[in-house]
């Protein structure tokens, strides 16, 4: 019984479903940022940058995610995680897209190759930020507390390792092409995560639960786990699991929030382009 138990638990795991729809994407999403992390310099460099703005575009890559964070994490909630992560994948591939432009084009037009760059590491940033909130959501919305650490360690043990593959590929493009292979292998993955996402459709929860009975049979375990989970989730969205949250409402309006969240959007977005122009008049001096 102790050697079947392990077997038994494989069998009934939850995290199982979700290795093609989340964990295959995410290894393959985290591979191809991982190589593009120890070349955004050298790009830089090679189209035109000084050696303090090359630093600075890039530190601007981490500081539009974390400010546009909060906004985008209330996006996908409106949303949902699953088209979040279609999303945030399409927007990588574009910013990726205008970073080879920037590339190709930096010797004979440098002005709008400099500026070209800087507002693919804005899009990219946004893009990331979209791509890592949405997959810890949809994690936790499809695991019980019992096996979310479990899944969130593994969504984080994913991305780990593609941070580490990623730059040998990136090396080993650059020494037998140019500076862009890594963009460009980049590009690949992003589209590629994104085609997982959409053919590989995470379990849906209802569907499960319509099927219920006849799974108790066969696995009581994941019957109960699929049942626990959408109960889970209905608390979430029920008003009356939140009688703070429900009291606060009905002092304030409706319109309120939604004028709040808009005003915080609007003001995230005017600092990131802001930020986009300075970066970008900085660079043309």
């Amino acid at each position: 019984h102790r050697r079947q138990a392990p077997r038994a638990e494989r069998e009934t795991s939850p995290l199982r479903p979700l290795y093609l729809p989340v964990y295959g994407p995410t290894l393959v999403y985290s591979i191809g940022s991982g190589a593009l992390q120890p070349v955004l310099v050298l790009a830089a460099l090679s189209i035109g940058f000084s050696s303090a703005s090359s630093s600075a575009v890039v530190g601007m890559f981490g500081l539009v995610g974390v400010v546009a964070a909060p906004p985008l994490g209330r996006l996908i909630t409106r949303f949902g995680d699953r088209a979040a992560l279609i999303t945030g994948g399409i927007i990588s591939f574009a910013s990726l897209l205008l970073s080879i432009l920037a590339l190709v084009v930096g010797h004979d037009h440098p002005g709008f190759a400099k500026n070209s760059y800087v507002v693919s590491l804005v899009i990219l940033g946004v893009a990331s930020v979209v791509w890592s909130l949405a997959r810890q959501a949809y994690v936790s919305e499809l695991l019980t507390p019992l096996w979310r650490a479990r899944g969130l360690s593994t969504l984080g043990g994913m991305t780990r390792v593609g941070q580490l593959i990623g730059p040998g590929i990136a090396t080993l493009f650059i020494s037998v092409w140019w500076i862009g292979s890594a963009f460009i292998f980049g590009l690949v993955m992003a589209a590629l995560s994104t085609l997982m996402v959409i053919v590989f459709a995470a379990p849906d929860i209802a569907s499960t639960e319509d099927n219920a009975p006849a799974k108790h049979e066969r696995d009581r375990t994941t019957t109960s786990t699929t049942t626990a989970t959408a109960q889970a989730r209905a608390a979430r969205r029920s008003p009356s699991a939140y009688p703070p949250v429900a009291a606060a409402s009905a002092v304030q309006p409706a319109e309120a929030s939604r004028l709040a969240e808009a005003v915080a959007t609007a003001a995230t977005t005017a600092f990131n382009f802001t930020i986009v122009i300075i970066f970008s008049l900085t660079s043309m001096l």
